[in-house]
Order: C-alpha cells, then structure tokens, then sequence
C-alpha cells in the first residue's frame, strides 16, 4: 500500500474512536430519555401487536446510532 492510502486508513481510525467517545458520553442522557418515552402517556403500547419491543438499553442505542451521524456531518 502507498503512505496515502495508509494515512487515510488510520485518519478513519481517529474518527471511530472520536464516534465512539461521542456516544459513551451521550448514552447515560439518551437511556434516560428512552426511559421517559416508555412512562410517557400517550406512547404506543403495541397492544394487540405480535411484536416485542426491544429493551430500554437497546433503543438508547439505537437513539445513539441514529443521532451521532449529524455531529460528524460538517466535517
């Protein structure tokens, strides 16, 4: 491999461990936000629903997933 195509490799490598800090930070206030919108009123219930709801944990990260792009998209 050339030294450019290197040196891109690793400046990926900053960015991931930048992303990941990112959310370690902001998880604790989206599991409590997930946790809100489960004891809101008014939130879908999926009564009637064969479907089972993922775990508090597992929409905060999602949450995360879905909110961290749009802190990196002005770079």
């Amino acid at each position: 491999m050339s030294n450019i195509a290197l040196r891109k490799r690793r400046g990926h490598g900053g960015q991931q461990s930048e992303y990941t800090l990112y959310l370690a930070i902001a998880y604790p206030m989206l599991l409590l936000a997930a946790c809100a919108l489960r004891l809101a009123p008014g939130s879908p219930k999926y009564h009637g629903v064969r479907y089972r709801r993922p775990s508090v944990f597992r929409e905060a990260w999602e949450m995360g997933q879905s909110a961290l792009p749009w802190v990196f998209a002005g770079r």
